[in-house]
């Protein structure tokens, strides 16, 4: 998952209801591990960042307990 007010994409962080907004965009997936701090994920050409990113705007993806039944997911930014 990616932590989009870390990354401060104008999109998401600027405006009124910046409390709302959600804080974690995905799950993506990682296609390389660069270094013990860096990762390649594979990211929609949509969302026009760079494909490699730093552990501190990333976030583990965990899946819902089953008695939740699934997450619905919501559309990219």
């Amino acid at each position: 998952m990616i932590n989009v007010h870390s990354l401060k994409l104008p999109e998401v962080t600027q405006g009124k209801g910046i409390k709302m907004t959600k804080r974690f965009e995905g799950p993506f997936e990682i296609t390389d591990k660069l270094s013990d701090i860096t990762y390649r994920l594979r990211i929609p050409h949509e969302y026009d960042i760079h494909p490699v990113l730093s552990i501190a705007h990333l976030e583990k993806y965990n899946s819902s307990p089953e008695e939740f039944g699934e997450r619905k997911q919501m559309e990219p930014l």
